[in-house]
């Protein structure tokens, strides 16, 4: 989640997050921006951590504010380290971490502008098992839900964290078997349920972006049914083929809880991120450089657990709308392709858009694990 300009609010928490709220007034001139802000678990398997700057109250978040150039380890309390983590994108960064020892503390270094940062040295949580994901809908028109569930009968803690990848196959509107590019005729397929039509499937994949998080904190036992983490509207795409969720699940502990709750009460309020914050919000990592260097982030420790399923199309989950500006025409014109061919009718003609899953945002970068064998 790449986070945003945001009011300053103190607050008390409870469990659903409904307590009173009471601005703290800041005036424009004091909210600074270009505060690092690090956003990341330490994790079993494989670490990814995000920098960016904040922005002030009266400025728009670009890709600007994205920390690029930083180099990243991760350190246990045997001095050993893991990194330097490689960058994956606009202030992305990951490193395998392998399965983290219980019997070790570990915490973030990051190296940035000649000036250094580090987490608290912290304990890895052993994260409980994911025992299912399911997934509900209402009614006709109501969006289907996806749902986690699972428990902890040991009570490593009462604090989740979720996020998830989710990937979805999808076709264009109309099956095109050949089109004109660059003034050619070429040839895409010859029938319909060929699995090689590079206009025809498409893959798009995308990350949560939200702050999903969950406690059982109040309630006899640590288990959490049906805690929901994503709703899907039943037009959507992603329901009309192949969809594939990966949910990450980690336990945390209390005060990662409660700095990711203000964090996403504020950006929930006022759909923005605040720079300066109260000291209490700032998390759990400093600048060991210049004591006078402010950063915002909590890096917690967890060893994380995973899991997955693939949703089919069904009938009862998918609501087909038609796109009514997807029509066939007898009529070639600057940017239509041909949908169909035959000899003795002639062609027939539809927009690029309609023919061309790329042009929806769809790529066809097909994962190597999808069951599905087009192309």
């Amino acid at each position: 989640m790449m986070m945003k300009k945001l009011t300053i609010y103190l607050s008390t928490l409870t469990i659903l997050l409904t307590s009173c709220v009471t601005e703290y007034n800041v005036d424009l001139k004091d909210a600074k921006s270009g505060i690092l802000v690090v956003e990341g678990i330490i994790s079993s398997d494989s670490t990814e951590i995000q920098l960016s700057r904040s922005v002030a109250l009266d400025q728009e978040l670009s890709d600007d504010d994205a920390v690029n150039g930083a180099e990243l380890f991760i350190e246990d309390s045997n001095g050993r380290l893991t990194g330097p983590f490689q960058q994956k994108g606009n202030g992305k960064y990951f490193v395998r971490t392998g399965t983290l020892d219980q019997n070790y503390k570990y915490r973030l270094r990051i190296i940035l502008d000649n000036e250094e940062y580090e987490s608290e040295f912290l304990n890895p949580i052993k994260t409980a098992a994911i025992d299912s994901i399911t997934w509900s809908k209402e009614g006709k028109g109501k969006p289907v839900q996806i749902h986690v569930n699972t428990h902890d009968p040991t009570s490593q803690s009462n604090y989740y964290q979720w996020s998830y990848t989710e990937i979805w196959e999808f076709h264009a509107e109309i099956f095109a078997n050949a089109g004109y590019e660059n003034g050619k005729l070429v040839v895409y397929s010859d029938l319909p349920d060929s699995i090689y039509n590079n206009k025809y499937y498409c893959w798009i994949t995308n990350k949560s972006k939200s702050i999903l998080l969950g406690t059982t904190d109040l309630l006899t036992e640590n288990i959490i049914r049906k805690k929901v983490i994503k709703e899907i509207d039943p037009t959507d795409k992603r329901l009309s083929t192949l969809y594939y969720i990966e949910i990450t699940q980690n336990q945390i502990r209390k005060a990662a809880y409660d700095y990711f709750a203000n964090i996403k009460k504020n950006i929930d309020e006022s759909g923005s991120i605040f720079s300066p914050i109260p000291t209490e919000m700032q998390g759990n990592i400093k600048c060991v450089t210049n004591k006078d260097i402010q950063v915002i982030g909590y890096v917690d420790v967890s060893s994380g657990a995973k899991k997955e399923l693939f949703i089919p199309f069904k009938g009862e989950l998918y609501e087909y709308k038609p796109n009514t500006t997807c029509v066939e025409s007898d009529k070639q014109w600057s940017g239509y392709l041909l949908s169909t061919y035959d000899p003795l009718l002639g062609n027939s003609y539809a927009p690029a858009q309609c023919i061309d899953c790329k042009i929806l945002g769809g790529t066809k970068n097909k994962p190597w694990f999808w069951p599905n064998n087009h192309k």
